[in-house]
């Protein structure tokens, strides 16, 4: 990805910074993408993979369908982090473990989980209509841009919400392959009730060739048509074990509990999330969870992180030791 003629970070002022690097990058029905860097001292670095629903038929994907979001509006605070207050982004917050970082806001409105490179056409009763899945395309020209401004980070986390926790999972490897040396933890917010299913669900986004050429292990879901969804989480976990891979979930959580029923109405979010976790933690020796009861989606972007506490430990005070680099529980109800 050239990134070559994007202003870079000593170019940029202090506190939060607009860029749109045009190029390959686009939204789903043709808008222009952007990101958002938040420029400070601290030599740490935090990255962010926005939310925003997924697509994946003519069903889903149609203009007015409301299952992702399929444009970029910066005046509003879903989009623009420089308008959010709530959870890592109440920086005036002192208790907020994150207020001094650099922070990389990695926006999203491609409907692919950020696994997409290719422009879909999709058979709609109107007829046919296109949709560009340039997720990963997105994403790794944001990563680009960061590699070349934040070469050596004295720490590095990353977080995914919601469709951001498939990309922040996706694209680790990416990401850990260059920060080799850096002290690295991954959280998951809101992302531990993808079901399991069919590979043809996200064959059509590309990823299928984008996996990392240099982990074979990706080769079973390339080759299967059945892709159990902890495999995302665990594949990543186990090749970068100096890492330290987290999931936050909460177990009435309606915006997962929704997608869950539409594929499977005699699930519930508690009982995919529990089935998840404990096949993840069965496969790896640095993951870590922490769940409990509510209905939060994407609770590191809400007020309530640091109010949220489940069996005495509260959800701050675990960032907190994560972000510190000292080890942590398990948590749940």
């Amino acid at each position: 990805m050239d990134v070559s003629g994007l202003p870079a970070l000593d170019a940029l002022s202090p506190g939060w910074n607009q860029i749109d690097p045009g190029g390959m990058t686009t939204c789903a029905r043709g808008g222009a993408y952007s990101f958002f860097v938040r420029k400070t001292t601290s030599k740490k670095l935090l990255i962010y993979f926005e939310g925003g629903g997924s697509c994946f038929n003519a069903a889903t994907c149609r203009d007015g369908a409301n299952a992702f979001d399929a444009s970029i509006d910066t005046a509003f605070d879903a989009d623009n982090p420089a308008l959010k207050y709530g959870g890592v982004f109440g920086l005036d917050n002192p208790s907020n473990p994150f207020k001094d970082y650099n922070i990389v806001f990695i926006n999203y409105c491609t409907g692919d989980g950020y696994m997409g490179n290719q422009v879909v056409e999709y058979q709609g009763d109107g007829g046919a209509f296109q949709v560009s899945h340039m997720g990963f395309v997105n994403a790794q020209t944001v990563l680009e841009w960061t590699y070349q401004n934040f070469t050596q980070p004295e720490s590095l986390f990353m977080i995914g919400c919601s469709a951001g926790v498939i990309g922040s999972y996706i694209h680790a490897p990416f990401i850990l392959e260059h920060y080799k040396n850096v002290p690295t933890t991954l959280v998951g917010d809101s992302g531990g009730g993808y079901l399991d299913g069919p590979v043809s669900l996200i064959r059509n986004y590309g990823i299928l060739d984008l996996f990392p050429s240099w982990l074979p292990q990706y080769n079973e879901i390339r080759s299967s048509e059945f892709l159990r969804s902890s495999n995302l989480f665990i594949i990543p976990a186990n090749a970068y074990p100096d890492a330290h891979f987290t999931m936050l979930d909460t177990t009435e959580d309606e915006v997962q509990g929704s997608l869950i029923s539409l594929f499977d109405k005699s699930l519930t979010m508690k009982t995919v999330l529990e089935k998840n976790l404990a096949e993840i933690n069965a496969g790896t020796t640095n993951f870590h969870s922490y769940y409990g009861p509510g209905n939060y989606h994407c609770i590191t972007m809400n007020p309530v992180f640091y109010e949220y506490s489940v069996n005495n430990t509260r959800l701050v005070d675990w960032f907190a030791r994560l972000e510190a680099g000292q080890p942590v529980e398990n948590v749940a109800p």
